[in-house]
């Protein structure tokens, strides 16, 4: 299921790195909501949302 949304040209644009530029978002994304303790990495390619997560998307919905 897509829930991104992307344009077939989206898709397939790319960034030196070779990873399209909604993948490169959200890794940063990702990173930064570690950083902040809003999510956990239990393993490679899984994120979990922690309770300080849960009570900053239910404080802001739309900014996160």
């Amino acid at each position: 299921m897509d829930h991104v949304l992307l344009s077939d040209d989206q898709r397939a644009e790319t960034l030196n790195s070779g990873r399209g530029p909604a993948d490169n978002r959200n890794g940063w994304a990702l990173a930064y909501l570690a950083k902040a303790e809003a999510v956990s990495r239990p393993r490679r390619g899984q994120y979990v949302i922690t309770d300080p997560g849960r009570t900053l998307l239910a404080q802001h919905p739309t900014e996160v």
